[in-house]
């Protein structure tokens, strides 16, 4: 599968679950593990969208803190991440 098509499926199934988290405030860190499950997608489709070669095809890549060698993520983050992603999925024709 095409990697932006793949994201774009990705972006779609959270979207659609982003919105009925009741976990949407609040700036915990969150372990791959733990973002994945709460995103309820694989560890490796996190992976995927954290790296920065992204920015080269106009693609923001997904806010972490590395420490040592875990990575670590921010909700806030991750949620304004979402929103400016839905901003950019819909301006090439993507749906929120």
């Amino acid at each position: 599968m095409d990697p932006d098509r793949a994201t774009k499926a990705l972006l779609s199934r959270i979207y659609v679950m982003r919105d009925r988290s009741p976990l949407r405030d609040g700036d915990d860190l969150l372990t791959i593990s733990e973002l994945a499950v709460r995103l309820r997608c694989q560890v490796k489709e996190i992976y995927s969208l954290t790296r920065r070669r992204r920015a080269n095809r106009g693609l923001l890549p997904l806010p972490h803190r590395k420490v040592g060698r875990r990575l670590l993520f921010s909700w806030r983050d991750v949620q304004d991440w979402l929103d400016k992603q839905s901003g950019s999925q819909s301006q090439i024709g993507g749906s929120k």
